[in-house]
């Protein structure tokens, strides 16, 4: 049983891969991480846990968190000395030192509480925290992940301290979510146009009615791959995966410990709406691009500096909503248009879920989704029992670090 084959193409060049390595062995080098595989204290292989995201599987750990980025105030002079340092970030303590760099003395953050913020980004924030939208809900949603991460219990550190040194640590892994999360999607899409020789995928129009649960009886192939891979593209496998789309309606799946806590919630269903209508028109030209040049040719990359305007051919290769020309880059290059497309999606989502004929419909999309892909388990324990025998029986894949950090184009 398989929910959708791989794309023949590959999403990033050659070239990108290169720049991407390169990238990531010299973060190492200033982070002090040699690359080796994720281990313990005792130098053995940790153990993963399949029911949450490691941020080493999302090359999160190739993020330069720290040294270019000198909270609170920006870097300090060249020349700085480290008791001049210590006077620019007052509440440097134990949640960070301080080393020489090329520059002079500079901050390297804790590395453990690093990874703990990225894990409760990965894990808990993500599931309905999507965007930032300026410096005040960066510092919210800082906030917020102090709290998550229980790092406001026993770190010493006030909410000014925590964002001070690790507000960028915050925005950039849920930036990096995000992008691979979109990535994710622009795969289920490739994979659609293989699977249909080359046919362009649903069009935008055809999955915003989906997400107004206003589908046709010729739409139902359509409204499974909506609910199928492509949401299971958006969400993760950990929250829509075979333990839950096959067993739960989409909006009434939850957490087993909190009722209450959606694992698909309306922000991650508006997610998907939104990135679908600003990238799927260049995700099927990228795919033809791909059929007629092969994997190695890197697309096109189109530039637009301040005052030009696109032509309607060179905006099928940028998403509609972002701009990664401008200062908004720092905030993941979405841009006011999109972020409120995104805000009006999500409210129109959670009014039209609690409608009859959505709950109808999502009934509708469970049973065709275990007919479609052939699932007979009729109950979750049967389920469970089988994957606990598959899993023991088949080494677990590996999915290579350059996979996981192509580009978002």
């Amino acid at each position: 049983m398989c929910l959708l084959t791989s794309s023949p193409f590959s999403d990033s060049s050659a070239s990108s891969r290169t720049s991407y390595r390169q990238s990531s062995n010299s973060l190492r080098q200033k982070n002090g991480n040699n690359g080796n595989k994720v281990t313990n204290s005792n130098g053995n292989k940790r153990k993963q846990n399949p029911d949450r995201e490691d941020p080493k599987e999302l090359g999160i750990d190739t993020i330069n968190f720290n040294n270019e980025n000198m909270p609170p105030n920006g870097d300090p002079p060249a020349d700085a000395t480290e008791a001049d340092l210590r006077a620019h970030i007052k509440h440097l303590n134990e949640n960070a030192s301080i080393q020489a760099g090329n520059r002079g003395p500079q901050v390297v953050l804790n590395k453990g509480i690093q990874n703990k913020i990225a894990e409760t980004v990965l894990n808990i924030t993500w599931r309905t925290e999507k965007f930032v939208r300026g410096e005040a809900h960066k510092r919210r949603l800082s906030n917020k992940v102090f709290v998550q991460s229980g790092l406001n219990d026993g770190s010493g550190m006030t909410e000014e301290q925590f964002f001070g040194l690790y507000g960028s640590t915050v925005l950039q892994t849920l930036n990096c979510k995000r992008n691979y999360r979109i990535g994710e999607m622009k795969k289920v899409v490739h994979a659609y146009m293989a699977n249909n020789s080359g046919d362009d995928p649903p069009t935008a129009a055809e999955i915003k009615m989906c997400s107004e649960r206003n589908i046709e009886d010729e739409m139902m192939d359509t409204w499974l791959w909506y609910c199928g891979p492509l949401m299971q593209a958006a969400a993760g496998h950990v929250d829509w995966g075979e333990n839950t789309m096959y067993f739960y309606e989409l909006s009434k799946a939850t957490y087993p410990d909190d009722a209450n806590k959606l694992r698909v919630p309306p922000s991650t269903e508006a997610f998907l709406l939104t990135v679908y209508q600003g990238y799927v028109a260049m995700w099927t030209k990228q795919y033809h691009f791909r059929l007629k040049h092969g994997p190695k040719r890197p697309y096109p990359k189109i530039y637009c500096k301040q005052g030009e305007t696109l032509t309607d051919e060179d905006k099928k290769w940028r998403c509609a909503y972002t701009e990664p020309d401008s200062g908004a880059k720092t905030y993941g290059g979405w841009n006011h248009k999109g972020l409120t497309k995104f805000v009006a999606n999500r409210k129109a989502i959670i009014l039209v879920r609690q409608t009859q004929e959505s709950k109808d419909l999502e009934a509708d999309g469970l049973s065709g989704l275990r007919t479609k892909d052939d699932f007979d388990f009729v109950t979750h324990e049967d389920y469970l029992k089988h994957k606990k025998r598959r899993t023991a029986a088949i080494p677990a894949e590996v999915t290579p670090v350059d996979d996981l950090l192509s580009e978002e184009v």
